[in-house]
């Protein structure tokens, strides 16, 4: 690598072979987390640039975010500043409490939890769900205010494990009660998605009954269940803004059957061509890559893509192996 760095810009491969690349066409840019394991001779190339996260934060993300959502949606700029509001009210309350009462099973850092936010809330935003920017502020305020409580429910409640789910629930609903109204019912916030006018309902509602197919081998008969039905909607709605999306659990409680199950339902509904990978301790590079590549069609010599009109989700089941 530091001969490519080098002004002569030559790269030197493991076989002996040596590739000039032309310093006038070729630049390299890396981001890194840290220089743990940059030797002094590759630091000494590279002009360094420091950002800390701290200093960066996350609004100048959420602000470009924003800015594009309205552009796209045609959103008007009262609807724009309405929504910037809600997260430079509450987002930076939210995260502290997540870092300091929270346990996550498996570490974050702020901007992810943010951008997992913005995307989600991107998603349920679309007209088609019922949102209409066009009706009075009294009717699209609480509608954006319970799509936003929703979103920060799953984006950043989301990766919290068990035992830090009621505290969760108690300081969110306490955090957001001046503009939302929670369901006093029993369960928590968890327990509830917004629907087509805006509202908390519970997902009991939207479960679908169980219907006994004879041509249906057992072992692939799939019983909805709350879990099922509320993990299915996330992961369409994220899919929808390709929002990648990882689901996490113990062995054995079905995150590989739902992800199967919703991808197989929306393959035809959403023009998207699945492609499986199943990893294990044997699975090589060369095996994933060809498996990838046998749902791709060759655009040209050295470029494949999905076919017309569709996009390629690729599902990597035991992406710990």
């Amino acid at each position: 690598m530091n001969t490519v760095l080098d002004d002569n810009c030559t790269l030197c491969l493991p076989n002996g072979e040596r590739i000039k690349l032309n310093p006038v066409t070729m630049r390299m840019l890396f981001e890194v987390q840290d220089l743990a394991v940059a030797s002094p001779a590759t630091v000494s190339r590279c002009g360094m640039v420091y950002v800390p996260p701290e200093d960066m934060g996350w609004r100048p993300y959420t602000t470009t975010w924003l800015n594009k959502v309205a552009q796209q949606m045609g959103m008007a700029q009262e609807h724009r500043d309405f929504i910037w509001e809600l997260f430079d009210t509450f987002m930076d309350t939210m995260l502290t409490f997540v870092r300091l009462e929270c346990k996550e099973t498996i570490p974050s850092v702020n901007i992810n939890l943010v951008t997992s936010c913005t995307m989600l809330m991107q998603s349920l935003m679309d007209p088609k769900k019922g949102l209409d920017l066009n009706m009075k502020s009294e009717t699209w305020e609480p509608y954006l205010n319970h799509l936003f409580a929703f979103s920060m429910t799953w984006s950043l409640g989301g990766n919290i494990d068990e035992s830090s789910t009621d505290r969760f629930d108690e300081f969110i609903r306490l955090t957001l009660s001046a503009c939302i109204v929670f369901p006093s019912s029993s369960g928590t916030i968890f327990a509830y998605y917004v629907d087509e006018f805006g509202t908390f309902r519970p997902w009991e509602e939207i479960v679908q009954n169980f219907t006994y197919q004879e041509d249906v081998p057992y072992f692939q008969l799939m019983v909805p269940t709350v879990d099922m039905c509320r993990y299915t909607v996330l992961l369409e709605a994220l899919l929808k803004v390709d929002k990648a999306v990882l689901f996490t659990g113990v062995t054995g409680i079905g995150k590989t059957a739902i992800v199967v199950d919703a991808m197989a339902k929306s393959a035809s509904a959403r023009k998207i061509v699945p492609v499986f990978v199943n990893f294990s301790a044997q699975t090589t590079s060369l095996a994933t890559q060809e498996i990838i590549e046998s749902k791709l069609e060759k655009k040209r010599k050295t470029r494949f893509g999905a076919p017309p009109g569709k996009k390629v989700v690729c599902f990597v089941d035991d992406v710990n192996m």
